[in-house]
């Protein structure tokens, strides 16, 4: 995917599996909380927050897009 395509979250906020629209099954990307320390990382369109604290998050994808994601109640 191109730099200039933005990610998006879905749904968002969330409380386990969450979608990344606009990362491919082979781009990596790392999860950080809101102190900006990375939490989790992996590969693919899809992301599971259940088990992290409530909160924001910024997921980061290698080729630097971001997008914001909320852990709800």
């Amino acid at each position: 995917a191109a730099a200039a395509n933005s990610l998006a979250a879905f749904p968002n906020p969330a409380v386990g599996l969450t979608g990344i629209l606009g990362l491919e099954a082979t781009d990596r990307w790392a999860l950080f909380d809101a102190s900006g320390k990375q939490v989790h990382a992996g590969t693919g369109p899809s992301i599971d927050v259940g088990p992290l604290p409530t909160g924001q998050y910024m997921l980061q994808a290698g080729d630097g897009r971001v997008v914001r994601i909320v852990r709800s109640e």
